[in-house]
């Protein structure tokens, strides 16, 4: 089985005969030397060769590329304005797909206009061997991009419950750190938690900044302390919390009815947060939500013991759907 040879890319060098010595013809050699077939007039113009043939017949229209060389005398020079014609570049550029890349050689070069929509190289910041990089680079399409990392931790969890990732993190550590103090009455700093979100690859900024959006949102209750960038953590809205549990995978429906079967049907007042498998925090947020609904009322005692003090004959009608 044959493969056929892939054709070498031929890039035509647009230039001012001054700028051959100092610059076109290392360049060009360069490129040569990479696998591009560089075009330039001294290599392929002979004694008695027509030069509007061999260049616009030739040299231009058989070019994927054309590499336009602008020094100070460049610009000014007649031949070079005219294969450098606004309705050349468009033909160029738009009909064949040529690709048209200037380089800047001098500073302060007055760039053609027909040419200032294009991103240039320039010789004096890059040097010839940054220059022959960039064209190579171009011409063989390289992505000169770093390759692509993995993003920070903090935006691995998917946006549930707010706005951004960040909130969405900040929210997720608020939760773990008050599920691991699952107390009524525990006053908990921020320290940890921001210690934690740092750790994630959040700034200590971006950080405050999320507390503050959860906070005026109403997903966190939080007391800043005056002066500082500190706060106590006071809890989480009932609903938020439940639904931060429904996201982890709690069956937060199912600990509903099972707590309102219970106090229908057995008439258990006095509910032990371990016996649905739930924390004292998630077991009181389903009693608040009940009692939202007027479906019972019922008590925190001593701040470690949950109590049902009224059931409403609704309970029992929601309890059948």
């Amino acid at each position: 089985m044959t493969t056929e040879a892939r054709l070498p890319i031929k890039a035509f060098i647009s230039h001012a005969t001054e700028d051959k010595e100092r610059f076109v013809e290392p360049f060009a050699t360069a490129l040569r030397e990479k696998g591009i077939d560089a075009w330039v007039d001294k290599w392929e113009i002979r004694a008695g060769d027509s030069l509007v043939h061999r260049i616009f017949d030739e040299g231009i229209p058989r070019a994927d590329a054309i590499v336009v060389v602008l020094s100070h005398v460049s610009v000014g020079k007649p031949w070079v304005t005219e294969e450098l014609h606004a309705s050349v570049v468009r033909r160029i550029t738009t009909e064949r797909k040529t690709r048209l890349i200037p380089i800047v050689l001098d500073e302060d070069v007055d760039v053609p206009s027909a040419l200032k929509h294009l991103l240039w190289v320039s010789v004096p910041r890059v040097g010839l061997d940054g220059a022959v990089q960039q064209v190579v680079n171009n011409l063989y399409g390289v992505d000169q991009k770093p390759p692509l990392g993995a993003p920070p931790a903090f935006a691995a969890e998917p946006v549930h419950q707010t706005q951004t990732p960040a909130d969405e993190t900040v929210l997720r550590l608020l939760f773990k750190h008050l599920q691991a103090h699952d107390s009524a009455n525990a006053v908990l700093f921020s320290d940890a938690v921001r210690d934690r979100a740092m750790e994630a690859g959040l700034t200590e900024p971006s950080f405050i900044e999320s507390v503050h959006a959860l906070a005026s949102a109403g997903q966190v209750s939080v007391t800043f302390m005056a002066g500082s960038t500190r706060f106590i953590i006071n809890g989480i809205p009932n609903g938020a919390w439940l639904d931060l549990e429904a996201s982890n995978g709690v069956d937060v429906e199912g600990l509903r009815t099972k707590v309102l079967s219970d106090v229908v049907n057995q008439d258990i007042r006095k509910l032990e947060p371990t016996t649905y498998g739930a924390s004292f925090r998630t077991v009181q947020a389903v009693l608040q939500a009940l009692q939202s609904q007027h479906l019972l009322r019922f008590s925190v005692i001593r701040n470690s013991e949950l109590v049902v003090t009224d059931v409403s004959p609704l309970a029992r009608r929601a309890l059948l759907g």
